[in-house]
């Protein structure tokens, strides 16, 4: 029956990808097709028991060149405001330091709010982690906020609180509490 939809489905517009899924009973395959080319196809060719949208993956983002992936990134700051409220509420990571450098995440973050346990360490993430933290309070999954052309408003700041010196990033530290 999949061979027969994907073998007449051109007639009706919509195009169907090479990629299969197979269970014992379903095979699931991706089309590209607008609302009437699919619906002519499986009313026509019928064998098709359900639709669904794919799943938008960060995937395509993280195979994208360094140049694209910061074109991606401007065009959602430039969509993105930030609260201006005088009492926002901040989220505090204690991690390895976020980097004020990232343009989504530069204004939420003040300079004042940057702190280290040891000054000697520095402020700066060197590893990323605690800058990816750092976006993922404020953004949530950005897959569908970079998928949309929809405005982004961010309620609340951050606060970075350096917890761990570079050396010491996976060792557990009993002297400082964690």
């Amino acid at each position: 029956m999949t061979e027969a939809f994907v073998a007449a489905a051109p007639i009706f517009g919509v195009t169907v990808g090479a990629d299969r899924l197979e269970f014992p009973e379903d095979t699931v395959v991706v089309v590209q097709a607008d609302r009437n080319q699919l619906a002519k196809a499986v009313r026509r060719l019928g064998g098709v028991r359900a639709l669904a949208a794919p799943t938008i993956t960060a995937d395509f983002f993280d195979g994208l060149p360094v140049a694209e992936q910061a074109q991606w990134v401007d065009e959602l700051s430039g969509r993105t405001t930030y609260s201006d409220h005088p009492n926002a509420g901040y989220v505090t990571l204690l991690d390895t330091g976020i980097s004020r450098a990232h343009p989504l995440i530069q204004s939420a973050l003040s300079v004042d709010d940057r702190h280290a346990a040891n000054p000697a360490w520095g402020l700066e993430d060197v590893k990323g982690h605690g800058t990816q933290m750092g976006g993922l309070a404020l953004f949530g999954d950005l897959t569908q906020k970079l998928h949309q052309a929809n405005p982004v408003m961010v309620m609340n700041r951050l606060e970075s609180v350096k917890l761990l010196p570079v050396s010491d990033v996976s060792t557990h530290r009993t002297d400082l509490g964690v």
